[in-house]
């Protein structure tokens, strides 16, 4: 197999990410024109770039981005204990790390998000997870993605570390997010419509159409943080 060159690998992250050109530049702190210089001239980048790759996209995998060897997105390192009906005894033990993420027993659907705010009402924890690359983890949860409207960067079964968000005036972007409606109740991308009061919901895989949802309409949001492929429970 041809080994790709770093420049393709770039282009290729660029789009992973679905980002444009630009908003990858802003996103690593540098101009689109040094950007365009890599993807579009042929130029090698210089390991400062590539610095500010790695350190900006706290996800993608180094050993990748350098040589091409592994995976594009590198793969949390996990602590994790099936605790069941030895939960509470545990956390009382102290045994729980501080900022681990309490994994449920759910797949993402508007009912079983609202029993998940609701005071975490009749959804077992099965487990807690520690990542140590991630120090900050107040307010997250684990819960379980099924579909495959955003496969292959979110398939049915990968484990979604998600954090609830308030504000609905800004969006970052580059991100996918659980959307719950009144009858609805998705993943995907956000991208502003032609609508000041709506939103276009897009999907990972080209197969599903995108399409709008009002603001208004949305009843709870979460960003996901983060995309566990082999956490099963």
């Amino acid at each position: 197999m041809t080994q790709l060159s770093i420049n393709q690998r770039i282009k290729d992250l660029i789009k992973a990410l679905e980002l444009s050109t630009i908003s990858f530049a802003e996103k690593i702190g540098v101009n689109d024109g040094t950007i365009r210089t890599y993807t579009s001239r042929g130029s090698k980048p210089g390991a400062d770039l590539l610095e500010k790759i790695v350190r900006s996209i706290d996800t993608v995998n180094a050993e990748w981005l350098l040589t091409g060897e592994g995976e594009m997105f590198k793969k949390s390192q996990t602590f994790y204990e099936a605790l069941s009906e030895s939960t509470p005894s545990i956390i009382e033990e102290g045994r729980v790390p501080y900022n681990a993420i309490p994994l449920f027993d759910i797949d993402i659907d508007a009912g079983n998000v609202e029993r998940l705010l609701d005071l975490n009402n009749n959804v077992p924890i099965v487990g807690w997870i520690n990542l140590q690359d991630m120090p900050n983890t107040s307010g997250m949860v684990g819960v379980r993605a099924k579909g495959d409207s955003m496969a292959t960067y979110i398939s049915g079964g990968d484990t979604m570390l998600l954090r609830r968000l308030e504000s609905r005036t800004f969006v970052p972007p580059g991100h996918a997010y659980v959307v719950i409606g009144q009858e609805l109740a998705v993943v995907k991308y956000i991208r502003n419509s032609d609508e000041a009061d709506s939103w276009l919901l897009k999907s990972h895989n080209e197969k599903y159409e995108p399409f709008k949802v009002k603001i208004a309409e949305i009843k709870h949001l979460f960003i996901v943080v983060r995309v566990l492929k082999e956490l099963t429970y």
